[in-house]
């Protein structure tokens, strides 16, 4: 006897999958439409009804296209029918890109699909399915993207900068070359390197790390730290000057974007040099001015002394004229001297037949001095003031000798000092152990024959104008 349940088992069985698989299908987020192999439209789940603007009632049995009306987005043209391909093909076919799905009520909508066969389990074709998708917001994304990019390529293509993506190289030891990623069409202009992308600077530039070590331990520096740099440097490589700004757009890479600035350094060159012969032109017209002012002080200062020294010589011959005796004349003579140089001690002597030079006139030396000092002969006593009158200076004498023949020491200490012993016995040292730090001794002449000396002392150094 058979057992008449198992038939309404399978059946139950079979309706429970079929409700499954097209609760599944109904869920899914793609559209999704089936059909039969003549094209005729089976089955369409819900985001087939949304998309398609079309009810499952609506489109059962109708033909795909009139359903699934699509056209090509750029030529505006119907696509021909996708079953044609999918039965021709026998395999799972992509349908075109750029492909417009025209809803039921005219509104466009981009859609990316596929289809393929329906088979039983013999492998038989018992029909067709086709998936499709919204991709409104992914077809915005890439225009966004696009336009993005155009705008970066526009940017980079045009940019005045040179601009070069690189990635640098390394090996055991360190850094070790880069390599060009990219670079733009100024890059090529400012340079003059060509085919550059995807080679080695070494190969492009061979011995740049040895011509300009400096530029590449910055690369290295900022593409390891990822702080950016900016400077100026020569290329030796390349003989050019170059303004450089490099950042770093992930470790080891870098960015350099820089311009030629060759003829900007020529200029600042050719400008550094006017300036430098300008302000040696400028120095030397104020040395030449300072030299003519000088020139005039001191011819203004000569001529103030040629006046002032015929004013006194004036004076000396109105009292030679006068018709004073000697003494009367030579007490006159201190009086001038005292009023020219303001000296503390003075005196004049004269020299006889005897070649002795005693004081004929005196003033500020003490009476202890005098005596000592007074009745020198030039034949047997060493003083700078005999030997000034015998015209015999000695050599420790010259330094202090001037052009007409007198003695002018502004520090005795010091020069004394300076002696030896041996020296020291040339002079008396009356005047410095006195304490007289300026000594001066003026050969008084008349026609080339010395008559005697005027004698000048001040406890205070450079007392006396240094004049012969």
């Amino acid at each position: 006897m058979k057992d008449s349940s198992q038939p309404k088992q399978t059946q139950t069985f079979l309706r429970e999958d079929e409700q499954r698989w097209a609760s599944t299908l109904a869920s899914i987020g793609d559209a999704l439409i089936t059909m039969d192999v003549s094209g005729n439209i089976t089955y369409m789940n819900a985001a087939a009804e949304e998309l398609t603007g079309w009810s499952v009632p609506e489109a059962t049995q109708k033909p795909l296209l009139e359903v699934f009306n699509i056209i090509n987005e750029e030529a505006r043209l119907r696509f021909y029918n996708p079953v044609t391909d999918i039965l021709r093909e026998v395999k799972s076919v992509g349908l075109a890109d750029h492909t417009l799905l025209i809803r039921s009520d005219g509104i466009e909508i981009p859609i990316d699909d596929s289809g393929a066969l329906i088979r039983d389990k013999d492998g038989s074709a018992t029909g067709i399915v086709i998936v499709f998708r919204d991709i409104t917001d992914r077809r915005r994304t890439e225009k966004a993207l696009r336009a993005s990019e155009e705008r970066y390529h526009s940017l980079f293509d045009n940019m005045l900068n040179g601009f070069a993506h690189c990635k640098m190289l390394f090996d055991e030891k360190g850094p070790k070359d880069f390599i060009y990623l990219d670079v733009n069409k100024a890059f090529k202009t400012l340079t003059g390197l060509k085919d550059v992308t995807g080679q080695k600077v070494s190969d492009v530039i061979p011995g740049i790390q040895e011509y300009d070590p400096e530029l590449f331990e910055i690369y290295v520096r900022v593409a390891l730290t990822g702080v950016p740099e900016q400077f100026e440097t020569y290329l030796e490589a390349l003989g050019m000057w170059l303004s450089i700004s490099v950042y770093s757009s992930r470790k080891e890479y870098f960015v350099a974007v820089f311009d030629v600035i060759t003829e900007r350094k020529r200029d600042e060159e050719a400008l550094r040099r006017y300036r430098d012969e300008l302000e040696a032109l400028v120095q030397e017209r104020t040395e030449e001015l300072e030299k003519a002012h000088r020139e005039t002080e001191a011819e203004i200062v000569e001529r103030r002394t040629a006046e002032e020294t015929l004013r006194q010589t004036n004076r000396l011959l109105k009292l030679y004229t006068a018709g004073s005796s000697r003494k009367e004349y030579l007490e006159a003579v201190m009086g001038l001297l005292r009023e020219w140089t303001g000296c503390e001690a003075l005196g004049i002597r004269g020299l006889d037949k005897l070649g002795n030079i005693p004081y004929e006139s005196y003033s500020g030396f003490s009476r202890e001095f005098w005596e000592s000092e007074c009745f020198l002969s030039i034949h047997t006593d060493q003083c700078v003031c005999t030997r000034i009158v015998r015209k015999e200076p000695d050599a420790q004498d010259m330094p202090f000798i001037t052009n007409g023949g007198s003695f002018f020491c502004d520090d005795t200490a010091a020069l004394a000092s300076t002696l030896s012993p041996k020296e020291m016995e040339r002079f008396r040292g009356k005047c410095i152990s006195t304490g007289y730090a300026t000594v001066a001794v003026i050969p008084i002449s008349y026609q080339n024959r010395v008559l005697g000396v005027a004698h000048l002392a001040d406890r205070a150094k450079a007392r006396i104008p240094r004049k012969t």
